[in-house]
């Protein structure tokens, strides 16, 4: 019962909606507080008119002073509804209009029978025009102003009154200290409540202001030059000591399993320094665990429940969650020890300085996991690249050796021909020419100037292996373009293309026709009627195939004289 009862208390008597501005907020707690105290006070005073002897005979003779603070009420609730509803600017504005008509309704209409505008009802004025002032921007201001002139005016219609009044200082010298006193105390209210609590509000303002604009500063800093995650802990932690101000700050980071935190770095007011892994398991009694299982910030005091993680000189602690794209990646400690709790402005700016650390973080990670594969992809590229090399290396080889073979096999160690334009056939050449045996060796074609000759030297190149070489002369007055060369490239390497599919062809040719000669040698040899025979046709078959003059056969006598194994049965071996 007691726990529902100060359930709806806190419930009435607190603001709910959550103010970002400092100067609103401030205006809605102010309004807010003084609300109450003006419906407190009705309600007093209604009860004293229904209960005091004294009190309803005030209110019978003036019943001004009970009808009017009554309907007041209605107003003081629509107060009340503005500032819950984040309404504070309407708020002010129906604050200071029902002041201005409570003061004039009650020093006007405070005789039944002569209303009247006296030194009471402008002295008491200075209230709603100082409350307008602190409450109201510009144009309500104005409006105030026209309303209290409107009442100055009203002034000029007491000509007409020619009743006197008999007034005896004696009598009512109390009475005016008293009012004069209560004007002076709620001026001079007003006056501290507003101005001085919206000094403080602006030092704070200015204070939040400077420390967001050390988090952007901090932010780019770190996004400039890729740094590893201790460096980023270290510069943060640097910041936090020697810009905000702050006695201690710690980083804990969450564990691979999730369940716990670690402390990763720390910093004092002289150095920082890296932590050791001390373990904080999550479902622990601390404000730092209490912060990483609801992700919301956490303010703790020296000696609270939770305050374990707090060092001897501290006296509040703020514990704020390190998230990225909804991922809880630690907890940012804070620590003062000041008598001071962390204000609104430095919890939300706390928050703030977290998700840039938390952003950073997850950037480095992600620039370290981009870094690893970029490395094992230089390597793999790298050893794709020597492999290629290689089997470069061993392609240019085979394509040597193979066509070394094959003029070996021809029985010339290079073959050539010229061709000269009046001729019109080509003449075959065994030479190899200075300036050809220069192309083969540098492997790149070039242009050569010889009396009135210009020469083109073009390698013939297949699989980066220089198979040989070729020369175009022309006459030195016409004019050689790009194309030409392009084209004359392009012959050498269809050429080159043209005579490795020529000597395919004929390594083939030559593998069939000894495949035929083979089939035709072993028909005629299969066919022979005994070893004799056999020997003969085999001598005479292969000084024909092979065109040599002499053969000669040996066997081992052994053999002819075995017998031949029984059918069914298997000689040892």
């Amino acid at each position: 019962m007691i726990t529902r009862l100060a359930g709806l208390f806190r419930q009435i008597f607190s603001i709910h909606y959550p103010y970002t501005n400092p100067i609103e907020r401030h205006w809605a707690s102010v309004m807010f507080a003084m609300n109450w105290a003006t419906v407190s006070g009705v309600v007093l005073w209604l009860l004293a008119t229904a209960t005091l002897p004294f009190a309803a005979e005030i209110a019978e003779a003036r019943p001004a002073l009970a009808t009017i603070p009554l309907l007041a009420l209605g107003v003081h609730a629509a107060i009340y509804w503005a500032i819950q509803n984040g309404r504070a600017r309407l708020a002010a504005a129906a604050f200071t209009g029902v002041m201005l008509a409570n003061v004039v309704a009650l020093t006007i209409f405070l005789d039944p029978q002569q209303p009247t505008i006296s030194g009471t009802t402008l002295t008491a004025l200075v209230i709603p025009v100082v409350a307008a002032g602190l409450l109201l921007k510009r144009p309500g201001i104005v409006i105030l102003a026209a309303a209290v002139g409107a009442v100055l005016l009203g002034a000029l219609g007491q000509s007409q009154i020619t009743r006197p009044i008999r007034l005896v200082p004696a009598q009512t010298v109390a009475a005016d200290v008293v009012f004069l006193v209560s004007i002076v105390v709620v001026v001079f209210a007003f006056g501290s409540i507003f101005s001085g609590k919206m000094r403080q509000v602006a030092e704070e303002a200015l204070a939040d202001i400077r420390q967001r604009q050390w988090t952007v500063e901090l932010g780019i800093e770190l996004g400039k030059t890729p740094l590893a995650e201790s460096a980023i802990l270290a510069r943060a932690m640097i910041v936090l000591r020697d810009q905000f101000k702050y006695s201690y700050a710690q980083v804990y980071r969450l564990d691979e399993d999730r369940n716990h935190l670690f402390r990763a770095m720390t910093t004092s007011m002289s150095r920082y320094e890296i932590a050791g892994r001390d373990r904080l398991n999550l479902a622990a009694v601390s404000a730092l665990a209490e912060c990483a299982r609801t992700r919301q910030p956490v303010l703790v005091a020296s000696g609270a429940a939770g305050s374990g993680h707090l060092r001897a000189t501290s006296r509040f602690g703020l514990a704020v969650p390190i998230q990225h794209a909804g991922s809880l990646l630690g907890v940012l400690d804070i620590q003062t020890d000041t008598d001071t709790p962390f204000s609104a402005n430095q919890i939300e700016t706390a928050g703030l300085f977290a998700g840039m650390l938390g952003t950073t973080l997850a950037n480095a990670h992600l620039l370290e996991d981009l870094q690893r594969q970029l490395a094992h992809q230089e390597t793999t590229a790298a050893r794709l690249q020597e492999q290629l090399v290689e089997l470069q290396r061993r392609e240019q080889h085979r394509v040597g050796d193979t066509w070394g073979a094959y003029l070996q096999e021809r029985g010339a160690a290079a073959l050539g021909f010229d061709f000269q334009a009046e001729e019109g056939t080509p003449v075959p050449a065994r030479d190899l020419p200075d300036d050809l045996r220069r192309t083969l060796e540098q492997g790149a074609p070039y242009i050569e100037e010889r009396g009135d000759e210009r020469i083109i030297h073009v390698p013939i190149t297949f699989r980066n292996q220089t198979l040989g070489a070729m020369a175009f002369t022309l006459p030195a007055n016409q004019e050689l373009t790009s194309r030409q060369l392009e084209m004359a490239q392009v012959v050498s390497e269809r050429l080159a293309l043209a005579l490795e599919n020529m000597r395919l062809f004929e390594q083939s040719q030559s593998q069939a026709q000894r495949e035929y000669k083979a089939g035709r040698l072993t028909s005629q040899l299969i066919g022979a009627k005994d070893v004799s025979a056999l020997l003969d046709l085999a001598a005479e078959q292969f000084n024909e195939a092979l065109g040599a003059v002499h053969t000669r056969i040996y066997l081992q006598p052994d053999l002819l004289a075995e017998p031949a194994a029984a059918p069914g049965r298997e000689e040892p071996a």
